[in-house]
């Protein structure tokens, strides 16, 4: 299914257990073969994939937090990597949306109302990067202008730091927070200041 520039693949999966998930991809075949219709595909894959695959989000310095826990750093370290979190305004906090198992939760882009509930966090308008298969970057359209330099970070980073098989696009989305909608950014606009 097209979305946007993206192409919605569905997949079976066969266990999630503690050395993580595995599945297959649905082919064409596969779906010919089961008389899989792609509706039929996407209605499912959309209910199940909510309750399988819950969606979480947490702030940025929360992600980065446990990345260093994980890389050995001790906790007063971190704490001293992100003083004063709490006293962030709302409109400039980054969040990370992915799912529990952090394994292509990057799928959180099709359900409005999961991205929807940190842009009502943020307040305003939110850009959403996609920073792998695996996740999103949510962040506020009114402390983030330049949505140019955001394409060209997408772009960077996906070439120097995400494997060919994890990237999921150069694009930068936009949700509106009047009426919930999701569109890429296409012709980026530089603060005029």
């Amino acid at each position: 299914r097209e979305f946007m520039d993206l192409t919605i693949v569905y997949r079976v999966i066969v266990s999630i257990d503690e050395s993580g998930v595995s599945g297959f991809l649905i082919t064409h075949d596969i779906a010919d073969i089961e008389d899989l219709s792609e509706k039929l595909l996407f209605s499912l894959a959309k209910k199940n994939t909510k309750k399988l695959f819950p969606f979480k989000s947490e702030r940025i310095e929360e992600t980065m937090g446990r990345m260093m826990r994980k890389w050995g750093a001790e906790d007063k370290d971190i704490e001293e990597s992100f003083p004063d979190m709490d006293a962030v305004p709302a409109k400039d906090r980054v969040y990370v949306v992915s799912n529990e198992y952090e394994f292509f939760g990057a799928n959180a882009l099709i359900y409005s109302d999961v991205i929807g509930k940190i842009v009502k966090k943020i307040g305003t308008d939110c850009y959403i990067l996609p920073s792998s298969v695996h996740d999103l970057v949510v962040l506020s359209t009114d402390t983030f202008k330049e949505s140019g330099k955001l394409v060209k970070l997408v772009k960077e980073t996906n070439q120097e730091h995400v494997r060919l098989s994890d990237r999921l696009s150069d694009s930068v989305y936009r949700y509106s927070i009047v009426d919930g909608s999701i569109d890429r950014v296409t012709d980026p606009v530089e603060d005029a200041s």
